[in-house]
């Protein structure tokens, strides 16, 4: 009996002894809900076509393409903001700003915010503040504006087809 009672007593020690206290942190980040964008077609892809012209033509007028994008699922109480990024194209430089490359040598595409009549140049690959317009209880729409910039004289722009891509990404500024 004193034997039953000196392992009982030497497992009731063990197990407390083996007892231990395991701190466990918990971190999460509570995030906005993130925005869909879709064309005024409810398409996910968005082309632009400028058409046919020849070069000359870029010397004495712009040559502008507007479209607007549309926006829900967004917390339109928040400030959005807008990133245009490359996508198998590269940028160019002129007067200051970025240009969306094309695959014509020396020809690039400015982007403007036009939304409300006001314009507000958008670079590349810079996080940049949008003012989009309700149109619903549930959407939003931004308008943009492409514009052909030669960055060359345009004698010497190359004819025939060009193309450029990019991404569009909102999110809260």
């Amino acid at each position: 009996m004193k034997r039953d009672s000196t392992i009982i007593a030497v497992c009731f020690l063990m197990s407390t002894l083996a007892q231990s206290d395991v701190l466990v942190e918990v971190n999460a980040t509570m995030v906005a809900p993130s925005c869909n964008i879709h064309s005024e077609h409810n398409d996910s892809q968005l082309t632009i076509d400028f058409g046919s012209m020849k070069p000359e033509a870029l010397d004495n007028t712009h040559i502008n393409k507007d479209f607007p994008i549309h926006l829900s699922g967004c917390d339109f109480n928040k400030n959005l903001a807008i990133i245009l990024n490359p996508k198998g194209t590269h940028t160019l430089q002129h007067h200051g700003q970025t240009l969306l490359a094309t695959t014509t040598a020396g020809l690039g595409i400015l982007f403007n915010e036009i939304t409300e009549g006001a314009v507000h140049v958008l670079d590349i690959n810079k996080l940049q503040r949008i003012h989009p317009k309700k149109i619903s209880a549930t959407e939003y729409r931004a308008d943009l504006q492409a514009r052909l910039i030669s960055t060359i004289p345009s004698e010497r722009l190359a004819v025939g087809k060009f193309t450029s891509a990019m991404t569009i990404l909102v999110t809260y500024d």
